[in-house]
């Protein structure tokens, strides 16, 4: 994918989600969540949203990915990470967007997420608002008693 396709998929305001997120127990991984959706697009429709959610280990994670690409734009909460010249190390709370050097390897530390890694519905409006996807539903199974099962 070059930068200009990418950079023209990221500003593309016609993604949307439609109806609720389900948060399910991730079976390959103990104590965590995960969801899987699909977006819709106009000029991409290969387009889905992983998310993972560990309450315990306060990670999450938001990924914008594109087969065969990968993850192409993501948010990651709770873990820090070292870009591919090693010498920068980014905090915590960091996004990756695609560039056609490093695919989703470079990282940086963005400030329009202000919301803490235990509020995952109010990091996902932050994450919808600058990745221009509009989500029409709920997010189910955070609030409903499944997180109290997980551990």
């Amino acid at each position: 994918m070059s930068q200009s396709q990418f950079d023209l998929l990221l500003l593309d305001k016609t993604k949307e989600i439609y109806g609720d997120i389900h948060w399910e127990k991730d079976l390959e991984h103990q104590g965590s969540l995960i969801f899987q959706v699909g977006i819709d697009s106009s000029i991409e429709n290969n387009l889905f949203i992983k998310g993972t959610f560990n309450q315990k280990r306060e990670t999450l994670t938001y990924s914008m990915i594109l087969p065969p690409y990968g993850s192409i734009y993501r948010l990651d909460m709770g873990q820090t990470h070292r870009n591919p010249d090693r010498r920068q190390k980014i905090g915590r709370v960091h996004k990756h967007r695609w560039t056609e050097q490093y695919r989703d390897k470079w990282a940086y530390a963005p400030d329009d997420i202000t919301e803490p890694v235990t509020n995952p519905e109010g990091v996902w409006r932050q994450f919808c608002l600058e990745s221009n996807t509009k989500h029409a539903g709920n997010m189910i199974g955070l609030s409903t008693g499944l997180q109290g099962e997980l551990f």
